[in-house]
């Protein structure tokens, strides 16, 4: 049986992933000697660098170190991988990633929070809170939080741990949790499902895998759509049988929500990342915190600090003729709701969208989806699909998105070509959304606004 404990050296194939470099961080941490590879550079492979950690970028199996006790890699590298090869013919332990995780947080009292969207930040925010409250407690995020700057909060005398549990390649299937957290369903990763029913039953096998006596914390949305027999708490932003918000409200900047809890006014929420989808992540995170035992008072403050996590709305540029913010949202519901967060934002400004579509199926699967969603902007520059783990698809190009937007602003680009393209205007908000490397223009476009504005000033 594997044992977490026993691990003294750490190979990781697709080091630079967000859940794997989580993994890297925390064997690094437990004192375990730790290098891998990746395909690419990125800031997130220059800061395990900076800690200490070897990455090679050429697929060259002479780099994986020659004692290593177990290697781990994501279910996105090629089964013909070259490295994966090399540990199979030295017979090495080779484990996926949330096979791994799965093992680190068995002996704890787990926390695990799914959905086809909003699980990075409601995983934030309980990670957040619990380390805020003084909680033992070691947090796997699906994300760079702002404020620890990193993916993995730490205790070595960890009795509660908390984790993102992603659907992907059905890998949330590996927790037991003590508290489950369900904050949607959407179709999405189809090439795995096959059918949003076969997605569904997957997500009613991880809410039954919640420990006998432990807790479902659901989307009041999919009552009826995940079935539990053991005790269940509904959530949402508008009113329900559980607990909810009865109104929100801006004050100088701060986002405010009254929390209603079994018909009864708890408190006057004030919720540091003033973003209205973080509403409903908050209370989700208000529920399972509470129930791990954090006094409400704390919940409270700790939601008040709470910053967010890089690229989730994250506002890169702020001013009073125009802001850039950049996002993680590469869902038709995600996109949906990062649009409307910005208009209600700053509803007297126009909406400039630039997209890069993530995989070629995605893109198949929910074409109109995404252009229903998209069209919900002013403005859009569309990307090339950027391809992860997938070969082209025969007829599938962003085109099939474009073709069915209803703004009349919406044009082709390119990853090379939109930061020229782009046209900057006085109040605007600009949004740069995608998973794949549509970040990496972020801080080129902030620069061009900051000067497109002053020159439009100063005319």
């Amino acid at each position: 049986m594997f044992r977490p404990d026993n691990i003294k050296s750490v190979y990781l194939i697709g080091i630079g992933g967000i859940g794997m470099s989580a993994l890297a961080r925390y064997f690094l941490l437990r004192g375990c000697s730790v290098s891998g590879y990746d395909k690419t550079p990125t800031a997130l492979t220059s800061d395990l660098a900076a800690d200490g950690i070897f990455i090679h970028f050429d697929e060259e199996p002479s780099q994986m170190p020659e004692m290593v006790d177990l290697i781990i890699h994501t279910p996105a590298i090629p089964r013909d991988s070259v490295l994966l090869a090399e540990a199979r013919h030295r017979c090495v332990w080779m484990m996926k990633r949330a096979e791994v995780l799965g093992a680190v947080v068995a002996d704890k009292r787990l926390i695990a929070v799914a959905g086809t969207h909003g699980k990075t930040s409601t995983c934030a925010m309980i990670g957040h809170i619990m380390k805020f409250a003084g909680k033992k407690c070691v947090s796997f995020i699906g994300g760079i939080t702002t404020d620890y700057n990193s993916n993995l909060l730490f205790d070595e005398n960890a009795e509660w741990a908390v984790a993102e549990a992603d659907e992907y390649d059905k890998s949330f299937l590996q927790f037991n949790p003590e508290i489950s957290v369900i904050t949607s369903i959407d179709e999405d990763h189809l090439d795995i499902y096959g059918g949003k029913d076969e997605l569904i039953r997957n997500f009613n096998l991880f809410a039954s895998q919640t420990k006998p006596g432990g807790t479902l914390v659901l989307n009041q949305k999919l009552r009826g759509i995940v079935t539990h027999s053991g005790t269940q708490v509904l959530y949402s932003e508008a009113e329900c049988e559980g607990c909810f918000a009865a109104k929100h409200w801006n004050k100088k900047g701060n986002l405010y929500f009254k929390l209603i809890e079994d018909n009864k006014e708890v408190a006057d929420v004030n919720l540091g990342s003033p973003v209205l989808f973080n509403i409903q992540n908050a209370i989700a995170a208000y529920i399972a915190t509470k129930k791990a035992g954090v006094p409400e008072e704390l919940i409270f403050e700790a939601l008040k600090s709470y910053s967010g996590v890089k690229r989730r709305f994250e506002i890169v540029l702020k001013s009073k003729k125009n802001v850039l913010i950049d996002d993680y949202a590469h869902h038709p519901e995600e996109i949906r709701a990062c649009i409307e967060s910005a208009r209600s934002l700053y509803p007297n400004f126009q909406i400039t969208v630039v997209f890069q579509p993530h995989l070629y199926s995605r893109t198949r699967d929910l074409a109109q989806q995404f252009a229903a969603s998209l069209s919900l902007a002013d403005e859009l520059y569309l990307l090339g699909i950027y391809p992860a783990r997938e070969a082209p698809i025969s007829g599938i190009t962003s085109e099939v998105i474009l073709k069915s937007i209803t703004i009349k602003e919406g044009v082709l680009s390119s990853l090379c070509d939109v930061t020229k393209d782009l046209v900057v205007r006085e109040n605007q908000v600009v949004i740069i959304m995608g998973a794949g490397d549509i970040d990496a223009i972020v801080g080129e476009i902030q620069r061009k606004m900051k000067s497109e504005i002053r020159r439009i000033s100063c005319a």
